[in-house]
């Protein structure tokens, strides 16, 4: 009986260290993502999430629709095809970038009108925007580089990438404390302190008192 509440708190406290390091893994990976996102050297490809396509404001006007993905991130862009006269707007544009390994876990949303005769430097960045407005977002400037921090969360991507980032550091966490245990015992040392067991200590180790975890194994021969 009393060891239930014993192996309830180990139990806790493990399943708590984990989704504390899978939260913090989870927002790293978010930030690595964001900085790795890059407009050049490949072209933009047909849009394939119907989600965006759906989004879009049926007042839009919608010529066109892409997407540029990578691994850990992926922009889409929508395009008007209604320009403004007054004041002298050629398009719109509505910019959505998603980021996460190994789901999409984090997204921001810009929509904003180009001027004339403007053209876009970054796909996160209208340039000479009249209007422009980020949704969950954040834009930072890093010397010369600028960039659009995602900070609406995608709650299933947040879910499997936290679950997926806290199994990862428990299996890691775990094999040292195994290879230990697995050495202790071969040595008849207390798994715990790493106290001698001698022959007829049983099984309670008499410098710790630990008793659940006290298996020495007899040595062979």
């Amino acid at each position: 009986m009393e060891k239930t509440p014993t192996i309830l708190r180990l139990v806790c406290v493990r399943l708590i260290r984990g989704v504390c390091i899978g939260i913090l893994a989870l927002l790293l990976s978010m930030l690595v993502c964001a900085m790795s996102i890059s407009t050049q050297g490949s072209r933009y490809e047909a849009l394939v999430d119907p989600a965006f396509i759906a989004a879009v404001p049926a007042d839009w006007h919608c010529r066109s629709c892409y997407c540029k993905r990578r691994a850990g991130w992926m922009i889409q862009i929508a395009k008007s095809s209604a320009p403004m006269t007054n004041p002298p707007l050629a398009q719109g544009e509505i910019v959505q970038i998603k980021v996460g390994w190994p789901m999409y876990a984090f997204r921001s949303t810009r929509c904003g009108f180009i001027r004339l005769g403007a053209s876009v430097s970054h796909p996160g960045y209208l340039s000479a925007p009249v209007l422009s407005r980020v949704q969950q977002g954040l834009d930072v400037d890093i010397g010369r580089r600028s960039m659009v921090v995602p900070l609406e969360p995608v709650w299933p991507g947040c879910v499997v990438n936290t679950l997926m980032f806290a199994a990862i550091a428990e299996v890691l966490l775990a094999i040292p404390r195994l290879i230990r245990t697995r050495y202790r015992r071969r040595r008849r040392l207390c798994v715990r302190c790493a106290y001698p067991l001698l022959p007829g200590t049983g099984q309670t180790c008499p410098e710790c008192g630990a008793t659940e975890q006290i298996r020495p194994c007899t040595p062979p021969g």
